[in-house]
């Protein structure tokens, strides 16, 4: 390594000498980072061992709310934007602020949803996300 301190050493060296001392550098470069990269993997691994510890007993201490189905309505043009609207918010809310989300989605569909009926709240089975029901509700409404 002290040969690369003096530039004129650099000159009197051959192709071959250059080549190894280059061959040198980058193998300690990569050696360095490579210990770099593995002293944060294991930093990562302990920090995350330490946070699902405390992730873990939040979970135990909040028990888990079931997901709400969309609902079924019945209105007089039965807009399947409103639908799409109202099964994105029950599925998105927990149990507890459903009647929020449902008000918020008749709020939003600009109408006072007297003539909207909720027959009834089921649980999702679907794996399918609301948005991607929506883009096939839309896509298959241009056929």
């Amino acid at each position: 390594m002290e040969r690369f301190a003096d530039p004129t050493i650099l000159e009197t060296m051959s192709v071959g000498e250059k080549l190894l001392d280059s061959l040198l550098v980058m193998v300690l470069g990569m050696g360095v980072t490579f210990l770099v990269l593995v002293f944060l993997m294991f930093s990562i691994g302990v920090l995350r061992i330490l946070f699902q510890g405390k992730k873990a007993t939040e979970d135990k201490a909040r028990p888990k709310q079931p997901v709400a189905a969309p609902a079924k309505a019945n209105t007089a043009g039965d807009d399947d934007e409103l639908i799409a609207v109202i099964n994105a918010a029950i599925a998105a809310s927990q149990q507890e602020d459903i009647i929020a989300v449902i008000a918020g989605a008749i709020a939003a569909m600009e109408t006072s949803g007297r003539r909207l009926k909720i027959q009834s709240i089921r649980r999702v089975t679907d794996p399918m996300p609301i948005w991607a029901q929506d883009g096939l509700m839309k896509n298959m409404r241009r056929i």
